[in-house]
């Protein structure tokens, strides 16, 4: 590949399980990761993916397209809204 190539899209399905499991991986135990009903009286519609499992799921998609000896230099991620159950998360890259 050379600098401008994208790569293609990984749509990821957010479910309870991945968010609550991407939570407990990285020993995020924030309660609007695994509380409903504390993460609305918060001000959250539900539940929310951490940081951490997104940038889990970013080394994924990366190694899933070049491979294990892949290494990754940098990663810029933009949260543009938090991934909540039902939700689709879906990750694009372009070579630098």
């Amino acid at each position: 590949m050379k600098p401008g190539d994208e790569l293609p899209p990984l749509r990821i399905p957010i479910t309870r399980t991945l968010i609550v499991a991407g939570a407990v991986a990285s020993r995020d135990y924030q309660d609007v990761h695994h509380d409903a009903e504390l993460a609305r009286e918060k001000g959250s519609p539900d539940i929310f993916m951490n940081i951490l499992t997104t940038n889990g799921l970013v080394g994924r998609y990366i190694t899933d397209h070049f491979g294990p000896r892949a290494v990754l230099r940098k990663v810029a991620i933009r949260l543009g809204a938090p991934n909540h159950p039902g939700d689709t998360m879906v990750l694009t890259g372009t070579v630098t």
